[in-house]
């Protein structure tokens, strides 16, 4: 799978928030390559507070924003919400 492209990372950016997402290519789950690109974006931004929310029926992607260093806030029916803690200090964790 050389040269393929993997998946996204993004955030949107609102004053001093940005909302974290990202999508993989779905044969690629399980690698920890989630992880990794989350990481490695979050090592690069400087944004004060981020977020991110999934859909309750994908548990694999809050195990990812908890080792990235995020922790849920809110639980609704269908999306659980996330702000990543430890701003600085989640940044500077190494895959």
């Amino acid at each position: 799978m050389h040269d393929a492209l993997v998946g996204i990372v993004r955030l949107h950016v609102t004053g001093p928030t940005g909302h974290l997402s990202y999508i993989l290519r779905e044969d690629t789950g399980g690698n920890g390559y989630a992880t990794a690109a989350v990481r490695q974006f979050l090592a690069h931004d400087r944004t004060p507070r981020i977020t991110a929310e999934h859909r309750v029926g994908n548990p694999a992607s809050g195990r990812v924003l908890t080792k990235a260093g995020f922790v849920a806030t809110t639980v609704t029916d269908d999306t659980v919400r996330y702000e990543l803690q430890n701003r600085l200090q989640a940044s500077d964790k190494r895959w």
